[in-house]
């Protein structure tokens, strides 16, 4: 997976759930607190390991285009001496379809912008309500199993990790 056009890290960026986003409706709410406690959960993960942790990292399209198209992944982190990343989307509910942004956009996006051999995907949920359905897989259950997300080939289904 490729990206149609060549895309940079914009590490200066700063707008999000992480920034200081604020809202009055009370789902949005709980949305961003979960957000933000996920974001933490993977700090802490992050200073014990290897890999590089950008949360709500921004990302511009390079083209001749006179508007600025951009876009932002939930989280990436980055394996830099691996030339790799895991692609991080966080929703707070699981709902079918939730995955096809992560696929078609965000992986082909940070593979070009960090200039990277392998990205992996996964979404990180609090609740399952909606599931998978009876052929999908077992959710992958807390941040202790996300190096199994490592093992995921395109033509697999996205692996789906529960943090309630």
């Amino acid at each position: 997976m490729r990206a149609l056009h060549a895309w940079k890290y914009m590490p200066s960026y700063r707008l999000g759930a992480s920034f200081g986003s604020k809202s009055r409706s009370g789902s949005a709410t709980r949305g961003i607190a979960y957000h933000r406690k996920v974001y933490r959960q993977l700090e802490a993960l992050a200073a014990d390991g290897d890999g590089t942790l950008l949360v709500e990292p921004w990302f511009q399209r390079i083209d001749d285009c006179a508007s600025r198209t951009m876009c932002q992944p939930d989280a990436v982190i980055h394996y830099e001496d691996e030339r790799s990343a895991l692609v991080v989307e966080v929703k707070m509910n699981w709902k079918a379809e939730r995955d096809e942004k992560l696929l078609s956009l965000y992986l082909p996006v940070v593979r070009s912008a960090l200039n990277l051999e392998v990205v992996w995907p996964v979404v990180i949920v609090g609740c399952l309500r909606g599931g998978r359905g009876p052929k999908g897989p077992k959710p992958l259950l807390g941040l202790n199993q996300l190096d199994q997300c490592l093992a995921w080939q395109p033509a697999d289904p996205v692996p789906l990790l529960l943090l309630p």
